[in-house]
């Protein structure tokens, strides 16, 4: 095979798994995104005497490459960090678990070759999701963004069941296409392709057009005040000035019977100590809504902070402040305003790598004095043990306001809904991306959580897509990128957990094991040989 023909499969994968992402196509491209990555290492398994394994590494690196180049070059623009983190290391990782899948065919042959092929990747995209290298992103379950009359069964699997459906199609599918090639037999191969691409989307449907909300509504106002991060949001304007235009624009839309009304991410753009929210006087706007509107609780995002002496338990986010012996903890948080005295606060605790937190500083101190330079990017944040809900005054419905990159963890959003959220907020600051494919990705990602959780969702975002979205994933209304706006609409709260709140990543937790048993066995029949 020439040199040209290796690259032209391993970019034509990378070109399909792009183009089926939930911001570009249909998720329908993945179930053929890895055959020409498939061919190319059968290629590499048929003339292993004549390459060396590494040799599909490379190219195996330069298709995933190729994936997060295209579909995430708009991460730029924050910062050149966010394009080169995936483009190096996750493309990386992900060319690791696939040379580790050739490997193992090339010692184990095909049977465990392909199995491999399928549980090292789900374990990998389990690994995206619970590690401090964590980039759920590009996990190919939210390929079907868009889709979702036909993944309504995330409920019980969550978006792995996605990337476990995509993985083993596209095995079939090569078997279908390699058998041609080699004139054999098609038929088995036809029908069980047909079968797994034909009967989750009739059980979807199925799902999709039976399943009915329980009335329980609640009237939600989302205020999009589209405040530039770059040129406003940080230096230009006042946290005063923008609290006083976002206000002014909730009480254009607000009803008296409205239940939440929604701020975005870092609406309180200073940072604010924890004590005594209530009575600072740069917050007094709020108080004075909560005031004349009682039934109303407001939801709005924060930079807040909290002081430690030195001999209180101080967390290892925490910075020593100069030439004082106090340490300053610093938090992206939420807060609850009501009438009572009290404010409820949310620390967000999935931080994105690099802008927001540098793993591994309990091991490795001088991290802690990297930064990655941002508009309001000052220093890193602290997080809090656990999700934790937001309570109304009366006790009857409690919310979750998941912060900006925490929508794309499945898990961590049910966890919210199992502490007792009956409705997600999701705050967002999407103006980070320009008008490009990141934030129609990020409001994709919001409708398969409500598939999973079977919880409307309220997204309220800076600028990007502000939307209701009911326990469908169905889009009931949206704002337009780069507009001010408010919205305003009754959606259902639920109670009822689903099986993957339940349960959680299931198949990831397999994969994992399985992935596991397997090198353990293969390093015992190594070991065995070696003393035989």
């Amino acid at each position: 095979m020439k040199p040209y023909k290796k690259i032209s499969l391993s970019l034509f994968s990378g070109l399909l798994l792009s183009i089926a992402g939930p911001d570009y196509l249909s998720g329908f491209f993945t179930f053929i995104a890895f055959v020409p990555l498939l061919f190319l290492e059968d290629y590499f398994y048929k003339n292993s005497k004549k390459y060396i394994s590494f040799n599909f590494f490379i190219y195996s690196w330069l298709s995933f490459a190729f994936w997060n180049l295209l579909s995430m070059w708009w991460a730029w623009q924050p910062s050149i960090y966010g394009l080169v983190s995936p483009l190096v290391l996750n493309s990386l990782l992900s060319a690791l678990i696939f040379w580790a899948f050739h490997i193992i065919r090339l010692k184990s042959g095909n049977q465990l070759g392909y199995l491999t092929f399928v549980i090292f990747y789900l374990a990998f995209e389990y690994l995206h999701f619970n590690w401090a290298l964590a980039f759920p992103w590009l996990v190919l379950g939210n390929s079907f963004g868009r889709d979702i009359l036909f993944i309504q069964w995330y409920e019980f699997t969550g978006v792995l069941g996605g990337s476990l459906w995509i993985l083993v199609v596209n095995y079939f599918i090569f078997m279908i296409i390699k058998n041609i090639f080699e004139k054999q037999k098609i038929t088995k191969y036809i029908i069980i392709s047909a079968t797994l691409i034909i009967i989750p989307i009739i059980i979807s449907v199925i799902i999709f057009y039976n399943y009915s909300e329980i009335k329980n509504p609640q009237k939600i106002l989302i205020v999009q005040p589209n405040i530039d991060p770059y040129t406003e949001k940080f230096s230009k304007l006042s946290v005063e000035e923008q609290l006083e235009k976002m206000f002014k624009l909730a009480e254009s839309s607000i009803k008296e019977d409205v239940d939440y009304c929604i701020f975005p991410e870092t609406a309180i753009s200073e940072f604010v100590i924890e004590d005594n929210l209530k009575k600072n006087y740069k917050l007094k706007v709020i108080s004075d809504f909560t005031e004349k509107y009682p039934k109303t609780k407001v939801i709005i995002g924060a930079m807040t902070f909290i002081q430690f002496s030195e001999n209180e338990n101080i967390p290892n986010s925490a910075i020593r402040e100069e030439g004082s012996d106090f340490y300053i903890d610093y938090y992206n948080s939420a807060l609850q305003f009501d009438t009572s005295e009290i404010v409820q606060v949310y620390h967000k605790s999935q931080l994105l790598m690099g802008a927001e937190k540098m793993p591994y500083t309990g091991f490795f101190k001088f991290m802690k004095k990297m930064k990655i330079e941002i508009a309001g990017g000052v220093t890193w944040y602290g997080t809090q043990p656990e999700a934790t809900v937001f309570q109304s005054n009366n006790d009857t419905i409690k919310t979750a306001a998941i912060i900006c990159w925490e929508s794309v963890f499945g898990k961590y959003n049910s966890d919210f809904v199992s502490k007792g959220a009956d409705l997600l907020f999701v705050i967002t600051n999407d103006g980070w991306w320009g008008n490009t494919n990141g934030h129609r990705k990020h409001l994709r990602i919001s409708q398969i959580r409500a598939i999973e959780t079977r919880r409307s969702i309220a997204r309220c975002a800076n600028t990007g897509i502000s939307a209701f979205i009911n326990q469908k994933g169905e889009i009931i209304s949206q704002s337009n990128y780069w507009e001010t706006k408010t919205l305003i609409c009754e959606i259902n709260a639920n109670q009822i957990l689903t099986f993957y709140t339940k349960y959680g990543d299931l198949i990831g937790k397999i994969s994992a094991f399985l992935s596991a048993f397997v090198l353990i066995y293969l390093f015992f029949i190594k070991l065995k040989s070696f003393f035989m």
